[in-house]
């Protein structure tokens, strides 16, 4: 089984504009990464939900509860509902369009708007996993 290495990396920036609305100047650039060593499992799949769907199941296997998601992106085209390991959970994330996490998931169900509304989701991890993460201090 093959063991490989994912990494995500962002840039948190900020820009100033004056009074006539230009397009601004950057004052803030804070660069973060994390990364996952040692995944044993991946799933990256992109589809099509349907508009009006309730704690739909989105597929991450064969990442699940014994080997869980660790590194996970998410982004939808329209806005949607995550709840994470149980569909029944009362917390959830709500007006979500892209999401980038780590930590522990084994299931994802997501609720769609009046829109059908697609879907794109990448997730790496598996049983003996690592996470490392990488952001600037203040």
């Amino acid at each position: 089984m093959p063991v490989f290495t994912a990494r995500n990396a962002s840039v948190w920036e900020i820009l100033t504009s004056d009074q006539f609305g230009g397009t601004g100047k950057a004052t803030v650039y804070q660069p973060s990464t994390a990364k996952v060593t040692g995944a044993d499992r991946y799933n990256a799949n992109t589809f099509i939900l349907s508009g009006g769907l309730s704690a739909q199941a989105v597929t991450i296997s064969p990442l699940g509860v014994s080997a869980p998601a660790m590194l996970i992106l998410m982004q939808m085209d329209y806005p949607v509902d995550i709840r994470t390991n149980a569909a029944s959970d009362t917390v959830f994330l709500s007006g979500v369009t892209q999401w980038f996490m780590t930590g522990h998931i084994s299931n994802i169900y997501v609720t769609t708007g009046s829109y059908a509304t697609t879907f794109h989701v990448e997730v790496a991890g598996g049983s003996n996993a690592t996470l490392q993460a990488s952001f600037p201090l203040p």
